[in-house]
């Protein structure tokens, strides 16, 4: 980081914490010296409340492309295994490398997504389908992967 650079941010911080204590009403800064605790208290709630403070998530997003997969996986095996859980599940399915990752993030991921209205729309239709047929036409279309 060059001088200039550096400058820039410890200029940008400065302003930041001045609107952080505007917004609080703190008006009087002539105690407010760096090592402070209650500064420090200021700026830790700031970086978990306010968006000014937040850090920025770095590196590319995560982008799954398999998530159709998940689904009808777990649906597969949660129908054809009927005591089969949907975390057990999660674990075969990173057992077998069918698809990436650890079984809690698997199962993470699979939770994500049913809380979002499409797949739980999706998954509200497929519990209405019942019978061994169903199971069948899922092992064909999704269960080669998991052998």
């Amino acid at each position: 980081m060059t001088p200039a650079e550096r400058g820039d941010f410890v200029l940008d911080r400065m302003m930041r914490e001045l609107r952080l204590f505007k917004k609080c009403g703190i008006t009087d800064l002539r105690g407010l010296n760096p090592d402070s605790p209650y500064r420090k208290l200021a700026l830790a709630l700031a970086k978990r409340y306010e968006s000014d403070f937040k850090p920025r998530d770095r590196g590319r997003p995560k982008k799954h492309r398999d998530d159709c997969e998940l689904v009808l996986m777990v649906e597969l095996l949660t129908r054809r295994d009927d005591d089969l859980s949907i975390r057990r599940a999660c674990k075969m399915i990173a057992e077998k490398g069918a698809l990436p990752g650890s079984p809690n993030s698997i199962y993470e991921r699979h939770k994500f997504l049913m809380k979002q209205r499409p797949w739980r729309v999706l998954r509200q239709g497929l519990k209405q389908i019942t019978g061994a047929l169903y199971v069948e036409i899922l092992e064909e279309t999704i269960g080669a992967i998991l052998k």
